[in-house]
């Protein structure tokens, strides 16, 4: 059972008993970094009311026996929406009849709706990221470009900071992730188009919390002919930012990973910085990479202060 549905489901849910772990299943087999996002319910219907510190003072080394200083927390109230995705599902009765029935053609259509969305959180995700961590000036560039170039953000999840949120009443821990809805109770009815047809509502409600500034950081703009000692340096640096724990990812487009492989043999194996396994699982400065056909291949970003 993967990250996501351990870290979801507070109860023991098997695929035998409930076919939702199969809609989550399907939904990350194409999106890699969603594996390793925490996970939280919002504590609205379809927001999320947070706070975030904006700053703490008072701590300081002190002497035994000596006047504690006096330690203060400032917040800053902030809110996230949460996003449906979702969609109608009409299969033709006799199509239902020669596959197996109703519940199985729509179980079947559920998964390839799964992982579509899957695919489309991702993006989504990745550039919500990125947008952020250029407003917080918590991104950086390898080098000055006005054209479009790869981009990777560095992210440590943490439950109630920096994680996926997801609705109340549209997922239920330990029952359900996916709504899906069976219409006209599950029986014939007649569509638009006057044909003959069984129907269904299959959507989910989730979002991303973006919290806690310290928890997450950026690199732009790195060059296509990057070595990847100069790559290692920047990266290193940006990790630093995202306070990096064991719960600490960097995300990248796939494409920019295979690059950076094929440079990383062309130039030997020398840095200490990077390494591969022998499953061609990257790490760098330990942090596992996590690369993704879904994530934008070039991007254009300007103006950013410089990694190294």
């Amino acid at each position: 059972m993967n990250n996501f549905i351990t870290g979801y489901y507070n109860t023991a849910v098997s695929a035998a008993k409930n076919p939702d772990v199969l809609l989550v299943d399907s939904m990350l087999s194409a999106a890699p970094f969603l594996q390793h996002m925490a996970w939280t319910q919002a504590n609205r219907q379809t927001q999320h009311i947070y706070r975030e510190v904006a700053d703490i003072t008072g701590i300081d080394i002190i002497d035994f026996d000596s006047t504690l200083p006096r330690m203060e927390a400032s917040f800053s109230l902030g809110h996230t929406h949460l996003t449906a995705l979702g969609g109608i599902l009409e299969l033709g009765d006799d199509l239902t009849r020669q596959s197996g029935g109703a519940d199985a053609v729509f179980q079947e259509q559920a998964l390839l709706f799964a992982k579509e969305a899957g695919c489309k959180l991702e993006a989504s995700y990745f550039t919500r990221i990125l947008k952020t961590a250029i407003e917080k000036d918590k991104a950086f560039q390898c080098i000055e470009s006005k054209t479009p170039m790869p981009a990777v953000a560095v992210v440590t999840w943490q439950p109630g900071e920096t994680c996926g949120l997801f609705s109340p009443i549209y997922s239920k821990v330990g029952e359900r992730f996916f709504d899906m809805q069976k219409l006209s109770s599950g029986d014939i009815y007649l569509n638009k188009d006057g044909i003959a047809v069984r129907g269904a509502i299959i959507k989910i409600c989730v979002g991303l919390l973006l919290a806690n500034k310290r928890s997450y950081a950026a690199l732009c703009n790195i060059p296509e002919d990057i070595t990847p000692a100069k790559f290692a340096a920047c990266m290193a640096n940006v990790i630093d930012m995202a306070s990096p724990t064991d719960n600490t990812t960097i995300i990248m487009p796939r494409s920019l990973k295979t690059k950076i492989a094929s440079l990383y043999s062309q130039y030997g194996t020398s840095n200490s910085l990077m390494r591969f396994t022998d499953n061609y699982e990257m790490q760098i400065c330990g942090v596992r990479v996590v690369a993704s056909p879904n994530i934008p291949p070039l991007l254009t970003i300007a103006d950013l202060p410089n990694a190294v």
